[in-house]
Parts: structure tokens; C-alpha cells; sequence
């Protein structure tokens, strides 16, 4: 009978008007777990992940970017293994708390330990000992620790695609759910601005001798490893609270049917071939991972020197961005979730091609932060740049709440079309499958973007902030123009993402109906055991 169902499965799906009607859910969150998800959805971005943070590189450890670049590519190879070894593990779980609440548990106890060791490493590596920032020994020990960190990174998001994916049966509930989460969430933004306030006191805190550049080092030392190590603690803290008032309610017929025997290793993926929505997400996260990397952050930090840059231009972006919640319900009555996905993904790419040409006109010199060198371009003034990148935020966040809400409503239909064709559900499969391509070539762009900055002269440790004109000219290169071109080509496998209305009314229809009767076959089997024991009892 199973098979036979799953042949019927790879028949077309049916494309006459009659559309099955979608079982109706009973509405099962409560409003404690709803309170649980908003303080889950805060915690998701809070972990400040000190080991990639670019100006902590440049400025504070001190390594030179052409061997950030090559710990990069090495940082992805062992990512590929550890993350393959973890979401297989993470698929055998099976435990009276579920299958993703203890992954929480995991994650606060292991994750504060690595921030801890990453945090030390400039300890023991000064400039003093290490001028050029090309000593092999803390190359191998960053290398070794990230890979570690990245390990922690991916235990959390393992858990969170499954927490949020099984937390209720219903698609119209959980949407709801995810875009109440998304909409209250404090998320990492009141933390980030708060560091970079911080990082900006101190860094232009007038310093003018070696003893006070010293003090002012120290300062950001302590700085980048307070924030590292408090945020992944206090983001462990609200996990666990979500997995303390939470439930899993979705479990998979094959798993309500067969609990002894999770999928194997070899039956996740040949599922998962076939999928080709995942497939479709797959190659868009991979291609956006491709781009080099923007270098926002080195921009803002060293020819601006003013880290709160996106707070300040943010401002009348921050009152659209609470309003774009309101009306997603009426952007998908007028966009398919899959032009709505494209379209809130992409809005900003091409305004900030454009900011690149008018970040070159060429303007009176500007001083860098260090005092050393003036900028003759328009990007080096703080005015305009604030200005143009206004406009730039406006028209993002009038589509920030459908591109927030949205892909994670996509990655959770892909899920469900898995457990569709296949029978049984593979979430971390899925995590994995998602996150380690992406994070993969996230790298090895990153690795790209390292190697084109030591290229164009960009210098690191006490020169951080003295770039050369050439380097700024590289840098807001890097920017904007390279990265943007690159991103757009991420919206081609958007377009060929085949989860239509007709489908996801099949889908959720023909679900609903196994997982009822494997529920009630689950009631059944329960009273027998039941009954078993009284009688045992009796005799």
C-alpha cells in the first residue's frame, strides 16, 4: 500500500480547476509558545560570531587578509565534513523531548566555550610578537577554532529550521506564527548598534601616544570579546526557553509508523534528489554565496570611521520596515510567493550599483581616520553617502517583511513536499543541504574577496584605519558594484521553483489526510500497549 501511494505521487499533479480542499487544522499554539518563538526568532541573529568578524581580523588579531583568504578555503573544507557528520547524527535523534529541543541545549552549553577560546587568541598574539600579522601559529589556531564556531553555528540552525518547521500541523498557523516572530523579534539590531557606538567611542578616542594607542587596542580587545561571548550566552538562553514551553507536533508518518527506524543516511539523500524545490534554494543560496563578499563593515569602519553609518541611514527605513508586515498578506494576493521572493530579495541590488558611480564623482579631500591621507572621492563624505544610502533603505524595507517571512515559509514547504513524495520528513537533511553549500561557497567567496584586498594594498593592524587612496578605491569597489553584479545572478534558479497554488493545495490536502490516519493508527497501538498492562496487572 505504500508503495503504491508513492507511485501515485510521481504521477502529474492534477490541473482542473477542482482544487482539494486543504484540511481544516484545529489551532494549536499557545500564546506562551508564540511569546517562546518571538524570544527564539531575537536570539536566531543575536550570537555575535566574533571568529568572522572583519575589523576584529584586521584590527584586533591582525591577520593578513591574503591568509585570511587561505584559512577561508581550508575553514570550507572542514566545514563540508563536520556539518555532513552532524545533520546525519541529528536525523537518528529520537528522544522523549523530541528531535530538535535537545540540539538548543547542545548549542548554549558548547557554543560560550568556543566564543571563550576565540576571544583569547589575541591574547596570546600581539602586535608586538606578530607586526605583519603573518604568523603561521595563529593562522592554524584561528583555522582550527572556526571550524569549531562554525560547527556551533550549524547545530543552531539545524534546530531552528526543525523547531519552526514541526512546531504546528497547519501552513496558514505557522506563517502566521512566523511572521508574528519575525514582526515582534527584537532580533541582533539594538545589540549591533550598541557595539558599534561602543566600537566608535573608543576608536575615536584621541590617541597620540604609543601608550594611549595601546589602551585604545586593549579597549577594543575587550570590547569584541565582551559582546562575543555575552550574545551567544544570552541568545543560548532564550533557545531554551523556547524548547522549555514548546512542542513538536509535526512528526512524520514514516517516523509515527516506524519510531525504531529513522531514514538512513543513503535513503535521506536519494529522497532528496528528487526535490526540486530544495534544489532550486540550493543554487540560489549558492550562487548568492558565490559574490564576493561586501565589505560594508571595512568601509564604514575604516574610511568613514563611524560604525553606526546603517543606524544613521536606517532611521526612516526603521518606520517602513514595521508597516511592510501589514500588507504581505495583500502582496501575495497580488505576486506569487515566488515573484514575491524575487522581488523582496533583490529590490536593493540594482540602487546600490548605482550608489557605486555616484560614490566616485570626485569631490574636495577628506582626511582619513587616521590623519595620513585624503580621499578625493564623494564616498568618503558622510553627508551624501548618508543621503543616497536613505533612499537605497526605503525602497528595501518596504519589502523587508515578505523577505523576512517568506523564504522561511518556502524552506518549510519544501520540507513538507519532501515528507509528500518520500513518506518520511528530513529536516536537518534539509538544514544541511541548505546552509552547507551556501555557507560553503560563502567562504570560498569570502576567500575570493580576502585575496582581491591584499591585491589592492589594504593594510591591517596599526594601518587599519590609514588606507592609501588606490585601497579606498578597492575598497568601495568592493562595496558595492562587484557584490551587487553577483547577487542578481542569484535570482535565476527563483524563477524555476515549482511549488504553485495548485501543488501546495494537493500537498497540504493529501498530508493532512496520512497524518491523521497515522495518528489515529498511533491512538490505537497506545490503548493496546494500555490494555496489555492492565491485564498483566490483573493476573
Amino acid at each position: 500500500m505504500a508503495k503504491q501511494t508513492l507511485q501515485e505521487k510521481e504521477q502529474p499533479v492534477q490541473t482542473n480547476d477542482e482544487q482539494p480542499e486543504p484540511p481544516k487544522f484545529r489551532r494549536t499554539v499557545s500564546f506562551k509558545e508564540t511569546f517562546g518563538l518571538v524570544a527564539f526568532e531575537s536570539a536566531r541573529d543575536m550570537p555575535f560570531r566574533i571568529g568572522n568578524h572583519q575589523e576584529w581580523l584586521d584590527r584586533t588579531l591582525r591577520l593578513n587578509r591574503a591568509l585570511q583568504g587561505t584559512g577561508n578555503i581550508v575553514v570550507a573544507i572542514g566545514d563540508i565534513f563536520s556539518d555532513l557528520i552532524l545533520a546525519t547524527a541529528v536525523e537518528k535523534i529520537r528522544t522523549r523531548w523530541g528531535k530538535f529541543r535537545p540540539l538548543l541545549l547542545a548549542f548554549s552549553i558548547y557554543a560560550p566555550l568556543m566564543s571563550v577560546a576565540m576571544a583569547m587568541l589575541p591574547v596570546f598574539f600581539w602586535e608586538a610578537y606578530d607586526p605583519g600579522g603573518t604568523l603561521l601559529t595563529k593562522l592554524v589556531l584561528w583555522v582550527i577554532l572556526r571550524i569549531f564556531n562554525d560547527l556551533a553555528d550549524t547545530l543552531w540552525n539545524i534546530a531552528t529550521i526543525g523547531m519552526i518547521a514541526n512546531i504546528t500541523a497547519d501552513p496558514e498557523e505557522r506563517l502566521s506564527l512566523i511572521t508574528k516572530a519575525r514582526f515582534f523579534s527584537v532580533g541582533s539590531s539594538p545589540i549591533n548598534t550598541l557595539r558599534d557606538f561602543v566600537a566608535d567611542v573608543i576608536s575615536r578616542r584621541p590617541a597620540y601616544t604609543t601608550a594611549q594607542r595601546m589602551a585604545q587596542e586593549v579597549s577594543m580587545r575587550r570590547m569584541f570579546a565582551g559582546f562575543g561571548i555575552g550574545t551567544v550566552i544570552l541568545g543560548g538562553l532564550l533557545g531554551i526557553y523556547f524548547a522549555s514551553v514548546s512542542k513538536e507536533r509535526v512528526i512524520g508518518v514514516a517516523n509515527i509508523q516506524k519510531q525504531e527506524k529513522p531514514p538512513t543516511f543513503r535513503e535521506s539523500l536519494s529522497a532528496l534528489k528528487g526535490n526540486r524545490p530544495l534544489l532550486m534554494i540550493v543554487l540560489h543560496e549558492m550562487l548568492e554565496g558565490v559574490r564576493v563578499n561586501d565589505q560594508m563593515g571595512t568601509y564604514t569602519s575604516a574610511i568613514l570611521d563611524l560604525r553606526n553609518f546603517g543606524t544613521l541611514y536606517g532611521i526612516p527605513g526603521a518606520i517602513i520596515s514595521p508597516i511592510s508586515y501589514s500588507y504581505i498578506g495583500k502582496l501575495r494576493r497580488v505576486m506569487s510567493t515566488k515573484v514575491l521572493w524575487v522581488v523582496s530579495r533583490s529590490i536593493g541590488r540594482p540602487i546600490l550599483i548605482l550608489i557605486y558611480f555616484f560614490g566616485m564623482i570626485p569631490t574636495r579631500g577628506t582626511y582619513s581616520p587616521g590623519g595620513q591621507y585624503r580621499y578625493y572621492r564623494m564616498y568618503a563624505r558622510i553627508g551624501p553617502m548618508i543621503a543616497v544610502y536613505m533612499v537605497y533603505d526605503m525602497v528595501r524595507m518596504t519589502f523587508w517583511g515578505a523577505a523576512q517571512v517568506i523564504p522561511d515559509e518556502i524552506r518549510n514547504e519544501v520540507i513538507d513536499y519532501g515528507e509528500w513524495k518520500n513518506g518520511f520528513r528530513s529536516e536537518a537533511m534539509v538544514g544541511m543541504l541548505r546552509g552547507v553549500p551556501s555557507k560553503i561557497m560563502g567562504i570560498i567567496g569570502r576567500a575570493v574577496t580576502d585575496f582581491i584586498m591584499h591585491w589592492f594594498g589594504f593594510r591591517v593592524g596599526a594601518d587599519f584605519q590609514n588606507q592609501p587612496p588606490d585601497t579606498a578605491d578597492g575598497i568601495w569597489l568592493m562595496t558595492t558594484l562587484i557584490p551587487q553584479s553577483f547577487a542578481l545572478l542569484a535570482t535565476i534558479p527563483q524563477f524555476f521553483y515549482n511549488i504553485g497554488k495548485k501543488e501546495r493545495a494537493v500537498m497540504y490536502a493529501e498530508l493532512g489526510e496520512r497524518r491523521h490516519a497515522a495518528l489515529q493508527a498511533q491512538k490505537e497501538y497506545a490503548r493496546e500497549i494500555e490494555e496489555q498492562f492492565e491485564q498483566r496487572d490483573d493476573s
